[in-house]
């Protein structure tokens, strides 16, 4: 996959899907991301779901004081509100998309999936309950 159709995947994706309503539940999407050539994020957290995908590379996902391997093919996700990090010294490519819940358009079942996997994002679980999908 090259660098020039993650980037024009990318400006598609953030012009025109901005909310996804799969089977009673209503997803605003922040934004859609590629990143052909990523190799450490500074410690950060934000307000809203991220999935991230790895299409290529080594590193290491850091998260709560644990380290989790990311190569080829893995996939996971950073809840609301915890710190986290993500590091390589080879360097990854990566496809994100980060995302809430609109609790407002969304089903009494997805709005307490999203506050019990929300509730979890806030450090109400145990260290062998990483992000991973």
């Amino acid at each position: 996959m090259n660098a020039n159709h993650l980037v024009s995947a990318r400006t598609v994706l953030n012009q025109y899907v901005h909310h996804l309503e799969p089977d009673g539940a209503s997803f605003y999407v922040h934004c859609w991301g590629a990143m052909p050539n990523h190799y450490h994020t500074l410690v950060h957290k934000h307000s809203f779901f991220e999935i991230c995908y790895v299409i290529k590379g080594n590193g290491y996902y850091l998260e709560c004081g644990c380290q989790y391997p990311l190569k080829e093919n893995t996939i996971f996700m950073s809840r609301p509100e915890i710190l986290h990090q993500i590091k390589s010294e080879t360097g990854l490519s990566i496809l994100y998309v980060a995302f809430e819940l609109n609790e407002d358009r969304s089903s009494a079942e997805w709005r307490k999936a999203h506050f019990k996997a929300f509730a979890l994002g806030n450090g109400r679980r145990s260290k062998a309950q990483p992000g991973w999908i």
